[in-house]
Formats: C-alpha cells, structure tokens, sequence
C-alpha cells in the first residue's frame, strides 16, 4: 500500500489554467492497493471527479490551496439540492 498526504477537506486546483476549486471527500484504496481521492467542485458540487492521490500530489498538475483545517477557500461543507424533475401533465380531456 502506498502512502499519500491527501486528507478528506483538502482543497486543490489545476495547474493548466482552470479556475475550478476541487475539494477532497473521501479517499479510498482500490483492490490494486492504489490510494484514490472523490473530489467535488467547489462552486458546482454536483461536478464530481476521482484521481489517483498520486496524480493530485503532482505539483506539474495540482497545487494544494488548503490543508483542510478551515483556511482555504470554501471552509464548510457543501451540501448540493439539484432539483427535482415534475414528472408531465397529463390533460384531462374527456
């Protein structure tokens, strides 16, 4: 098993530009024994992506905005309510 400094809080975003503020919520190892983070973005959380905690500590790709401990950038928990679709009327026409 691999060692990994990714913690669940951690804040990151991409070295290429993207303005996207990524934040960890769950790392989990596969069955191959390789460390993975389940990322949220910060502004859109139902936008969701998984990376191997290896690529996230890459600095080439990655830098790390916040440690987790309420000092990055959105410091609380982002519950997302997407709506619900209505289901379709159905006209009374007799």
């Amino acid at each position: 098993m691999s060692s990994s400094t990714v913690r669940k809080g951690q804040q990151y975003c991409c070295t290429d530009g993207d303005t996207s503020v990524w934040q960890v919520f769950v790392v989990s190892t596969d069955p191959s024994g390789i460390l993975h983070a389940r990322l949220y973005d910060v502004e859109r959380p139902y936008e969701l992506k998984t990376l191997t905690c290896s690529l996230l500590e890459d600095p080439r790709r990655y830098r790390l905005l916040s440690d987790g401990s309420g000092s990055g950038v959105a410091t609380q928990a982002i519950h997302a309510k997407l709506p619900r679709r209505r289901a379709p009327r159905l006209s009374s026409a007799a």
